[in-house]
């Protein structure tokens, strides 16, 4: 619990919003409903194992960060940790100044991908055709003969599977 509390104060007064779980089960059952972007796994919890939470975290979003926590660490444990894609493995009691560090890191990486997907949404529109979204060359291409063919084209055969877009074309 009393771990639990640091974590919450420092992290919340980082901005995050904190989820507080005591059991491993609870959190589990939590993930899809919650989401997170970041979390902190003790590996020695009484119900579930720390890495068997992590790998499910990990399964369910494999861009989460994930920071684990023990009070019994070992350099296999840590090499284990960071295989199975943890953020880092840290010992209890912990320097909060590396925990900061840390959370800053879990914040950039949120950043850093809210950055591509407003980029990558950008992008997108800028390959927009009438509704038609594309961004590989057959479809510059296909954009390309419409704009082409529209002013002067009186009966044109738009063929194709369904759900390509045909109706968009025509």
């Amino acid at each position: 619990p009393a771990v639990l509390a640091l974590v919450d104060r420092l992290a919340t007064s980082m901005g995050f919003t904190v989820v507080c779980e005591t059991n491993g089960r609870a959190a589990l059952a939590a993930l899809p409903v919650v989401r997170p972007d970041g979390a902190m796994v003790d590996v020695g919890m009484a119900d579930i194992d720390g890495f068997t939470l992590l790998r499910e975290i990990k399964a369910a979003d494999p861009q989460s960060q994930v920071i684990l926590m023990t009070g019994a660490a070992s350099i296999n444990s840590a090499v284990e940790a960071i295989k199975a894609g943890a953020l880092d493995y840290i010992s209890k009691p912990f320097d909060l100044e590396r925990l900061r560090e840390l959370l800053i890191t879990v914040r950039k990486s949120l950043e850093r991908r809210e950055t591509l997907l407003r980029i990558d949404a950008d992008v997108a529109r800028q390959f927009e055709f009438y509704g038609l979204i594309g961004r590989s060359p057959g479809m510059q291409e296909l954009f390309d003969s419409v704009r082409r063919f529209a002013p002067y084209a009186r009966t044109v055969l738009v063929t194709g599977e369904t759900g390509t877009g045909k109706e968009l074309v025509a």
